[in-house]
């Protein structure tokens, strides 16, 4: 494949409208802009209706939302845990509430020195030795 043989698939490119360029083509004469009015004589900016007041202020202010789906980390110092869980020991969050190291037990491993080795969870923290 070389830079001169490249095409785009069909259909990916369409070509732009052109308009006031004879009634043959169908877009002639009102060159689609329809009879009379505003839109046709001049531009109107986005999100204008005529002076009435716009769907942008008639909706209340929303400061943020929400979500729904939102899930809550802890930091738990790796020194807090290392305290709490001896030398080759499994942890996990639910045994790390149990022992007091995090309040809650959806909670993970953060910064901090160990000074055993020990598994969390499935991933294991190495010994600084």
């Amino acid at each position: 494949m070389d830079q001169h043989t490249l095409r785009q698939t069909a259909g990916a490119k369409r070509s732009s409208k052109r308009v006031g360029r004879g009634n043959a083509s169908g877009h002639g004469r009102t060159a689609a802009r329809g009879m009379k009015g505003q839109r046709k004589r001049g531009s109107v900016r986005p999100g204008f209706e005529g002076g009435q007041i716009s769907v942008v202020r008639r909706l209340p202010h929303l400061r943020g939302f929400k979500n729904p789906t939102r899930v809550e980390f802890q930091a738990v110092n790796l020194g807090t845990l290392s305290d709490r869980f001896a030398a080759g020991a499994t942890g996990a969050a639910g045994a790390a509430a149990a022992r007091g190291a995090c309040p809650w037990p959806d909670r993970s491993p953060s910064a901090g020195r160990s000074s055993s080795r020990w598994t969390w969870g499935g991933w294991s923290a190495p010994s600084p030795f």
